[in-house]
């Protein structure tokens, strides 16, 4: 596993993230979509899943959890996973929120 320096997460996110809202703080993030594949009896099921990634730090700082509600590109998401590998950056797994419901 590698390790990221403070700056060199501070360069990436600053190249490729956008600005993520939480609460009344802001932090930078780059959202990405992974395939999931299941396969079962009946054929296979397809789906995605969205999720960010942060300077864990950053969003320790900011007291991020799971539940907690983040604003990307003006729709509102939730947080149901946060996952960190000790890389200094954090995948925060998110479902998008409509009307007080998750999807």
């Amino acid at each position: 596993m590698r390790h990221f320096t403070s700056n060199q997460v501070d360069t990436f996110l600053n190249a490729f993230g956008e600005t993520v809202i939480y609460g009344p703080s802001t932090f930078r993030a780059i959202l990405d979509v992974r395939p999931i594949i299941i396969e079962g009896s009946e054929g296979l099921i397809e789906s995605e899943e969205e999720y960010l990634s942060a300077k864990t730090i950053e969003i320790q700082s900011l007291d991020l959890s799971i539940d907690s509600q983040v604003t990307v590109r003006n729709k509102v998401y939730t947080v149901y996973r946060i996952y960190d590998d000790l890389s200094g950056v954090s995948e925060i797994y998110i479902r998008q929120t409509i009307a007080g419901l998750v999807f």
